[in-house]
């Protein structure tokens, strides 16, 4: 079981590193694609599922990490995996209240490149993070 964790985990923060870094890249650096569509997508009663989906697999993944932090025990998984749970919640919370975020950013549509720069910019430093600790689980 500690060997399938361990690839589990090598694995798990290669491909969230890579992720993370590659879209708050493309965020970062050209936002205008992204908020372009999440304009388009402003004029929806209900959250976009281009959103929920990949928070919904993140949290399925981050599940079975919880878990498996815990054989063997692992301080630095464990605070990892509450680490993602946290930025999911906040990310979350953004679908949860989306009457009240989108008729913000209609009010608002100039700040929303910025947004999703910042956003970007964010994920850039969660991949970053997840590199590091995918090199100290090495």
């Amino acid at each position: 079981m500690e060997a399938f964790a361990l690839k589990w985990f090598i694995l798990y923060y290669f491909f969230l590193s890579a992720l993370f870094s590659i879209q708050g890249f493309i965020w970062m650096f050209s936002p205008t694609s992204i908020s372009t569509s999440t304009r388009d997508s402003l004029d929806d009663e209900k959250a976009p599922a281009k959103a929920i989906r990949p928070l919904r697999y993140l949290f399925l993944f981050t599940v079975v990490s919880l878990i498996l932090s815990f054989s063997p025990f692992s301080w630095v998984n464990l605070v990892y995996t509450i680490w993602i749970f946290s930025m999911m919640f906040i990310f979350g919370r953004i679908l949860v209240n989306w009457e009240s975020f989108r008729t913000f950013w209609k009010a608002n549509p100039a700040g929303l490149e910025r947004f999703f720069q910042r956003t970007g910019a964010l994920f850039l430093m969660m991949g970053l993070a997840t590199f590091a600790v995918l090199y100290f689980t090495i």
